[in-house]
């Protein structure tokens, strides 16, 4: 694209001129590749929210994972030896989201208590 400028060469019906500066924007070199019209733009933002949506989606499935299976992050790793709050995949649902854990899959405003007081937790000993 820069050798084209020095040239005078033409992409898609512009010319690339060093020397006539009307009508270049702030992305000039760009222009040549991308039409910034309303369809790139549409494009654009579908592609951002196709990105958006697999990286949140990824975080849920593996945040989900973790709580079915009662563990944080950490003790994702293998051959953790250690304790484990795994008391079922309902159980820990509930220790998450409260007794009314499927309410408050509608609404997080729904009033659920939690079974414990997030200081003493049920333990179970792996290296028995």
């Amino acid at each position: 694209m820069i050798y084209g400028m020095f040239t005078d060469t033409s992409i898609k019906g512009r010319n690339l001129d060093s020397v006539n500066k009307d009508g270049w924007t702030l992305c000039s070199v760009s222009t040549f590749v991308v039409d910034f019209g309303a369809e790139s733009f549409y494009v654009f933002l579908i592609e951002i929210n196709f990105i958006v949506g697999a990286f949140t989606g990824f975080l849920f499935f593996f945040h989900f994972d973790n709580i079915l299976k009662g563990r944080i992050t950490p003790e994702k790793k293998e051959n953790n030896k250690g304790t484990s709050y795994h008391k079922g995949w309902k159980q820990n649902i509930i220790e998450v989201f409260g007794i009314n854990w499927y309410l408050t899959c509608i609404s997080p405003f729904i009033h659920s208590p939690l079974p414990g007081n997030g200081i003493d937790w049920f333990v179970n000993d792996k290296k028995k």
